[in-house]
């Protein structure tokens, strides 16, 4: 739903077709992303005080990301530290892609909750817990195959 459609805002439509080019590991993981990287977008490309305060603590840009040159795709990894690393290690090792970390990152959403639900007028929402969720640095992590061939920055990433 999120990724096809056609007729949204510019943002939302590179996002769309920026995540649709890579396999999210589950439903929950890729509306979190979409979530995360929508608000760090619409205050880069529009910035203001108010959409800056919407942009997660955990998603606003660090001393390092500020100072040092970097590829923009370090700027959405949900980590600061690991953003940092990343930041000031760029040519260490070239096993480091956007597609690595698409196939690693996981959001933790509780299994029992659902993702949509609806309102008290029958219009489908997410699910009201979800977005704290999201915001928090504690339910996203990095799994197989990133956690294996990274195991020394694991210290960065919770």
């Amino acid at each position: 739903m999120l990724l096809h459609s056609t007729n949204d805002s510019p943002l939302t439509m590179l996002i769309g077709t920026t995540l649709r080019q890579f396999q999210a590991r589950n439903v929950e993981t890729l509306c979190g992303l979409y979530l995360l990287v929508y608000r760090l977008l619409r205050w880069r490309m529009y910035p203001n005080p108010d959409w800056y305060h919407d942009v997660p603590i955990l998603m606003r840009p660090t001393e390092v990301q500020n100072t040092h040159l970097h590829p923009v795709c370090i700027d959405f990894l949900p980590w600061p530290a690991l953003r940092d690393y990343l930041c000031q290690n760029q040519n260490k090792d070239s096993r480091h892609s956007v597609d690595l970390y698409m196939r690693s990152i996981k959001l933790h959403w509780p299994p029992e909750k659902p993702l949509l639900c609806t309102d008290s007028g029958g219009a489908v929402e997410l699910h009201p817990d979800f977005e704290a969720t999201v915001c928090d640095a504690q339910s996203w992590t990095l799994v197989s195959p990133w956690a294996e061939a990274f195991e020394h920055l694991k210290m960065h990433v919770n």
